[in-house]
């Protein structure tokens, strides 16, 4: 997809996942955040101060993010996309998911490094 695409897939650095980036839902939290700070800043810094006090406690965090997403109003993290940019997605999702799945087999042949060679005798 072009570079202000709203969503873009491609192959983490080690070739074994596809990253989805969606900037949109990104770029839509922080317009939330910001325009929850200039209406209301002292619920808004209520708000991130509930979300820094359950950052380290997993089990806290998805009841933060419900009761902020409640109390500063903020949307659903969803992007409408046409069928030009779904297509492109789709081909970009399939590119990356050949990608990682053909790295991963070209190292499953290779067993050993060349430093290695002579090893798998030893063992």
């Amino acid at each position: 997809m072009s570079d202000d695409s709203i969503l873009s897939a491609k192959p983490d650095t080690l070739w074994k996942r596809v990253l989805l980036q969606a900037d949109g839902i990104r770029n839509d939290s922080f317009r939330e955040l910001a325009l929850a700070w200039r209406d209301n800043p002292d619920l808004a810094v209520e708000q991130l101060d509930r979300l820094a006090a359950a950052v380290d406690k997993p089990s806290a965090w998805a009841a933060a993010v419900a009761d902020v997403e409640c109390d500063l109003q903020m949307g659903y993290a969803e992007i409408a996309i046409g069928e030009e940019q779904a297509r492109g997605l789709a081909d970009e999702l399939v590119a990356a998911a050949e990608l990682t799945s053909s790295a991963r087999m070209r190292a499953e042949r290779v067993v050993f490094f060349p430093h290695q060679r002579g090893l798998e005798d030893a063992a």
